[in-house]
C-alpha cells in the first residue's frame, strides 16, 4: 500500500447505504422487507392503502350519521310518550277508544255522540236514532198528517197538534218533522204531557237535501229554514208511504175534523189541493188579493217562458192535501229542486211583494195542477197585521186559521191569540212560553 492513500473499508460505514438485489438498504437495520422505504413501494400497494383509508372514512362518516338519526328518533319517541301520558294524567283532556278528546270536544260514533268534560267521557244516545215504539204500522191510523217545525217555532206545534186531537174521533198519525237540534226537545215535550198518547212518526229532516237551493231575497230571514223547505221532500221523508197526506204549517190550529180535510177531493189530472186566493171568502176577508205577479220576477226570461199570465190567481202552500205515490211518480221533488237551484243562480222570485221561500216554486209546478180546498178549512192572514181583520162570529166558524205573516200566535202583539191559547200546553221543561202582554 502506498501511504498517503485513503484507508477503503470493505464494510459500509454507517449510514451509507448499498443496492442489495435492486433493493436499497440503509446501514443500521437489516437487510429484510422490513426496512422497505415507503416511498419505493410498489405502486399497487400504496393505491390499495389509499383506497382502505377512504372507505373507513366514509363508513365512519355513516355510522356518525346512524348515530346522530338514532338519537333524534329517541328524542322525538320520548317526547311523544312523555305528552301522552301527561294528556292521559290531565284532568283537562280524556282518551276514548284510543283517541284524545280536549276539554269539551265531543264525537260521534253510531248513535251515540260521546263528550270529554273534566277528564271523563260522558255519551249519551243520540235521539233522532231513535225507532218510536209507538209507530208499528203505517196503516194503524185514518188520517195521516204532516207538521214541520225547528225550534222558533216548536210552540205552534204543539199547539196545533192538540188541536188536531181535541177536534176529531178518527185515528191519526201525526208525522212530525224537526230538525237534529230540536228533536230531544220535541220528544219530552210529548211524552212528558197530555200528547203522550198521540201516534207519531217523528223524523230528523237532513238539511243537505236544499244545500245550495235556498236563498232569501226579501225581509223575513227567517223563511231561509231548511225546515221551510222540507214540505217539498215528501217522498224522502216518507219513503214506505204512498197514501194520502194532510199538511199544515206549523203556525195554524184545527177547529174542524181533520179527517173531512183529508177526505178533500183531488181531480184524476191533478196532484194535490190547495186554496187559492180568488175564493168568494178569499175576496171578502182577505187584505189583499194575491196573484202570481206578487210572488214572481217577470223580468226574468224564464219566468216569461212558463206561459203563466201575471194575474193568475196564486194560491197559499201552507196547507195542502196530496196523494204522495202522485208526488213520487210525477217526480215533484226533483222538478221544485231544479227551479230553486235556478232561482240560487237567477233572480226568479224573493223581492216581490208577495214574499218568496219555498211557495214560488210550488206555484211553479203545481200550476193548472191542483184542485181547490174548502175556503173555511184555511182561513189565513191572520199573522200579516197586529190588528183585529175578522168578525169573531166568522173564525168560530172557520174548520182552520192560519197566522201566516211575521205576528204568530205565541208572540206578542199577534190578534186572536186566545183562541190559540187553548190548545197550548206548557213546556215540561220550561224553556218556552208564549209572550204575552199581561202574565195571567
Amino acid at each position: 500500500m502506498t501511504s498517503g492513500m485513503p484507508h477503503i473499508s470493505a464494510q459500509p460505514s454507517m449510514g451509507d447505504s448499498y443496492s442489495n438485489g435492486g433493493a436499497h438498504v440503509r446501514q443500521g437495520g437489516a437487510a429484510s422487507g422490513s426496512n422497505v422505504i415507503r416511498r419505493n413501494r410498489p405502486r399497487e400497494l400504496r393505491t390499495r392503502t389509499t383506497h382502505a383509508k377512504k372507505i373507513e372514512a366514509m363508513i365512519m362518516r355513516a355510522n356518525s350519521k346512524r348515530i346522530i338519526l338514532l338519537i333524534l328518533g329517541c328524542a322525538v319517541a320520548f317526547v311523544a310518550f312523555y305528552g301522552f301520558f301527561l294528556r292521559i294524567g290531565s284532568s283537562e283532556s280524556c282518551t276514548h277508544n284510543g283517541r284524545f278528546l280536549e276539554e269539551g270536544e265531543s264525537t260521534k260514533e253510531d248513535c251515540k255522540t260521546c263528550q270529554c268534560s273534566k277528564g271523563t267521557v260522558t255519551c249519551l244516545k243520540d235521539p233522532s236514532c231513535d225507532k218510536d215504539p209507538i209507530i208499528i204500522d203505517y196503516n194503524v191510523a185514518d188520517v195521516h198528517v204532516m207538521i214541520c217545525a225547528d225550534s222558533p217555532s216548536l210552540m205552534g206545534l204543539i199547539a196545533l197538534v192538540n188541536s188536531i186531537r181535541k177536534n176529531t174521533n178518527a185515528t191519526v198519525m201525526y208525522h212530525l218533522v224537526t230538525d237534529d237540534k230540536t228533536v230531544h226537545h220535541l220528544k219530552e215535550w210529548i211524552e212528558r204531557t197530555e200528547l203522550s198518547v198521540i201516534k207519531r212518526n217523528i223524523i230528523v229532516f237532513n238539511p243537505k237535501l236544499v244545500e245550495g237551493e235556498i236563498i232569501v231575497r226579501g225581509y223575513r230571514k227567517s223563511l231561509a229554514s231548511p225546515l221551510n223547505y222540507a214540505r217539498l221532500f215528501l217522498p224522502q221523508l216518507l219513503p214506505n208511504f204512498n197514501g194520502r197526506l194532510v199538511y199544515i204549517d206549523a203556525d195554524c190550529i184545527v177547529q174542524g175534523d181533520v179527517r173531512e180535510l183529508a177526505k178533500t177531493y183531488i181531480a184524476k189530472e191533478h196532484w194535490a189541493a190547495f186554496s187559492d186566493d180568488c175564493s168568494a171568502i178569499a175576496k171578502r176577508f182577505n187584505l189583499f188579493q194575491n196573484s202570481y205577479v206578487r210572488f214572481l220576477n217577470y223580468a226574468n226570461q224564464h219566468v216569461q217562458k212558463l206561459g203563466i199570465p201575471p194575474d193568475t190567481c196564486s194560491f197559499n202552500t201552507g196547507v195542502f192535501v196530496t196523494d204522495v205515490f202522485k208526488w213520487r211518480e210525477n217526480s215533484i221533488s226533483e222538478k221544485l229542486e231544479e227551479w230553486n237551484v235556478l232561482n240560487v243562480k237567477e233572480n226568479l222570485w224573493g223581492g216581490q211583494s208577495g214574499g218568496g221561500a219555498s211557495q214560488p216554486p210550488v206555484m211553479i209546478v203545481f200550476h193548472q195542477k191542483y184542485s181547490r180546498l174548502d175556503p173555511l178549512w184555511h182561513v189565513r192572514h191572520l199573522g200579516w197585521s197586529a190588528g183585529s181583520r175578522y168578525s169573531r162570529h166568522f173564525l168560530s166558524e172557520a174548520k182552520l186559521v192560519h197566522w201566516n205573516g211575521q205576528f204568530k200566535p205565541w208572540g206578542n202583539p199577534s190578534q186572536y191569540h186566545d183562541m190559540w191559547d187553548k190548545y197550548f200546553v206548557s213546556d215540561p221543561l220550561g224553556e218556552q212560553r208564549p209572550v204575552r202582554k199581561y202574565k195571567t
